[in-house]
């Protein structure tokens, strides 16, 4: 635990209501993150742009007369998401962005996935501020802001900084900082005039670092409003730094989390900070949003809605995982295949699946390796990644499905592969070859060869072939 020389945050019930109505000064921040281009509500009537917009325009709408109301994007807003911006590499669906009103917004990994002027257009199209302090091109210009950004309400006079700071995930184009240095922390406490809102987009044990540092080497001098944060794919309110929230609403527009910055009657040069995680669900459409995103269905997705098959129980993300092994190894006629759980976004539930249900349960699209793999030389590596201590998010890649061998006694001193051969041809997919450090603890970029065929390609023609998982019809 840090140590701050102020009082520590007090958090706000999970049922408390956080009212930005009344005649007090205010300002109420709308944070959502990681929406990857998700258009349409889910099964259980969740989230969906439509319904984004309705809960934004509500917000705004209940708001009083001194309070100023700004919607903040978390990253990841685009990516990996419904077909229509599957199909137009989110040309169609970034202007969503501008009719929520988007007024700051931080950069994701997957804004850092798009080339230089595909992600200016992106900007462009959005309509807000982007921010993204560690974040530079190797080459051009940034269309977003590399410093903080002063915020001052034109209602309320509230004022305080907006910073970020993003992960440095496997981005090609772009020059990412990991961490800021003392010189960084020394900068900002003297420059900075007023509170701080952060922003990050980052695993949750490099936001506990983080924030660790910021209670540090700003508190008491800057106050720390919040850590507003993304990448973790749940509801989340942490306390362990003792002078700011961290707060994550989860992905998709499912919630959206409301903060309300008041003045503090005992510090008037401090604000006061409430927040509240709200459910997107149960609120209805945006009549406009919903007719657009119905045209674009209408265009580029007519098939969206097939049913590809039947599922008689739940398809775990497990399930789906073997599933996907299976079908490298079937369709690039390889003896063996390895996949990542993480390739699998979210499991489906029993009944009718749709088309676009099942691609985003598999949102992603990998290029295939192959690699010619002694089967000694895969026991070491796979025998020894299973003794290595899990570190939460920090070790993405080590919950893996074979497909053509098994591994048998993981974590034990009889641990081994049982194979067919002595030798086995690999097919994985590149993710797993560019974090393959973390989940065999030695690199095997560079190793294989590659099949001209991706992750897609290949599950969509195993679904051709009516091969579907186990559990379905």
């Amino acid at each position: 635990m840090v140590s701050c020389a102020h009082s520590p945050w007090q958090s706000s019930s999970g049922t408390t209501h956080v009212s930005a109505s009344g005649d007090r000064a205010a300002v109420l921040v709308l944070f959502v993150s990681d929406l990857h281009s998700q258009l349409r509500m889910n099964a259980g009537g969740r989230g969906g742009y439509a319904q984004v917009k309705k809960w934004i325009d509500q917000e705004r709408a209940s708001a009083g007369d001194n309070t100023d109301v700004i919607v903040i994007g978390g990253g990841d807003l685009v990516g990996k998401g419904s077909i229509p911006c599957q199909e137009t590499q989110d040309k169609e669906c970034a202007p969503f962005l501008k009719d929520f009103g988007m007024t700051y917004a931080t950069l994701g990994n997957y804004e850092l996935y798009s080339s230089l002027p595909d992600l200016t257009r992106q900007i462009q199209a959005a309509g807000a501020s982007y921010i993204g302090m560690n974040v530079s091109p190797k080459k051009g210009s940034a269309p977003w802001s590399t410093k903080p950004l002063k915020y001052r309400g034109a209602k309320s006079g509230l004022e305080f900084w907006l910073a970020s700071w993003t992960s440095p995930f496997d981005v090609k184009d772009y020059n990412v900082r990991a961490f800021p240095a003392a010189s960084d922390w020394m900068a900002w406490k003297r420059e900075w005039s007023a509170p701080v809102l952060w922003l990050t987009h980052q695993e949750i044990e490099r936001d506990l670092g983080f924030m660790k540092d910021a209670c540090l080497s700003l508190s008491p001098q800057v106050q720390i409003l919040a850590l507003l944060k993304a990448n973790d794919h749940r509801p989340m309110q942490q306390d362990s730094s003792h002078c700011a929230p961290i707060l994550e609403p989860g992905a998709f527009g499912h919630y959206g989390l409301k903060l309300l910055l008041t003045r503090d009657s005992q510090n008037p040069k401090r604000l006061k900070v409430q927040s509240e995680f709200v459910e997107i669900a149960g609120l209805g459409e945006d009549v406009g949003v919903k007719k657009r995103i119905d045209a674009l269905y209408a265009r580029y997705a007519p098939d969206a809605d097939q049913v590809v098959f039947s599922a008689d129980t739940e398809l775990t993300r497990e399930t789906l995982a073997q599933w996907v092994a299976d079908s490298y190894r079937s369709r690039m006629k390889a003896e063996a295949a390895i996949v990542n759980i993480g390739y699998v976004k979210n499991a489906i539930p029993a009944g009718p699946v749709t088309r676009e249900t099942f691609l985003l349960a598999l949102p992603y699209n990998n290029e295939l390796v192959g690699l010619d793999w002694p089967v000694k030389d895969l026991e070491s590596a796979l025998c020894a990644s299973a003794l290595r201590k899990r570190e939460g998010d920090q070790d993405w890649g080590s919950e893996l499905s074979f497909s053509g061998f098994r591994l048998e006694g993981a974590g034990t001193p009889q641990c081994r592969v049982v194979a067919p051969k002595k030798s086995l041809k690999v097919v994985v997919d590149e993710y797993l070859v560019s974090r393959s450090e973390r989940w065999l603890g030695r690199s095997i970029a560079g190793r294989g060869f590659r099949f001209g065929v991706d992750s897609r390609r290949a599950t969509t023609l195993q679904l051709q072939k009516n091969v579907k998982p186990l559990g379905a019809r």
